[in-house]
């Protein structure tokens, strides 16, 4: 590692990545990527969620991890314009290579901006549900606010649903919205839980948000 480094934040159009399969890794959570249900959900989104890591080689960024991700940005309809990625560089690098460098602080801001707003969440199903089993999926997300506010009483704020779950892509996939004003660690498991129980007693999740949380539920 060079002297003077600094791991930094940057804003960059993801056509200026390089994908190089010999040059990138694969964390764990890269892999729990769906790759055509994180593409969708980004379309929507219009963010990916994540921070891939990228290197400086010759003033290119050169992909390190976060490949499904960047790839979501550039699929997506219509691709991302701009992305945030974590670059280990010195002042003099951030110089020569005309890096956009993003604060972490107002990054942050933006982040709880949007959560309260509504942060868009999508469970995608490998076969479209029935209306039965759609229902009892309507019922867990609605349930599940219900019992964030009983375990709550004394918080200053609260999750709550933006918009109601609705069903789309021929019944494959419920999408709504979720406010987040405050949550403790405890609080935050129910949700997870909301989605085990989805899984295993109405229907298999194949992804949450394009990421298969089943599979890693020691990671959630």
């Amino acid at each position: 590692m060079k002297p003077n480094t600094l791991s930094q934040l940057i804003r960059v159009a993801p056509t200026s990545i390089v994908i190089n399969p010999r040059e990138f890794t694969w964390t764990a959570w890269d892999k729990l990527a769906v790759q055509q249900d994180l593409t969708y959900f980004v379309s929507q989104n219009r963010d990916i969620q994540a921070i891939p890591e990228v290197r400086l080689v010759r003033n290119s960024l050169v992909l390190v991890t976060g490949q499904p991700f960047v790839l979501a940005a550039l699929e997506a309809t219509p691709p991302l314009e701009s992305i945030v990625c974590r670059v280990t560089c010195t002042k003099n690098d951030v110089q020569s290579a005309s890096l956009t460098i993003v604060d972490p602080g107002v990054l942050a801001a933006q982040v709880d901006a949007s959560a309260c707003e509504g942060v868009l969440t999508m469970i995608f199903f490998e076969k479209a549900l029935d209306e039965a089993k759609q229902a009892g999926v309507d019922a867990a997300i609605i349930g599940c606010r219900a019992q964030i506010r009983a375990v709550n009483v004394n918080a200053t704020g609260n999750y709550s649903i933006v918009s109601m779950p609705q069903w789309i892509r021929n019944g494959t996939t419920v999408v709504w919205k979720w406010a987040f004003f405050y949550a403790e660690g405890f609080e935050l498991s129910i949700p997870t839980r909301c989605y085990r129980h989805i899984h295993e007693t109405i229907a298999p999740i194949r992804s949450l948000n394009g990421v298969d949380m089943m599979r890693g539920r020691n990671i959630f």
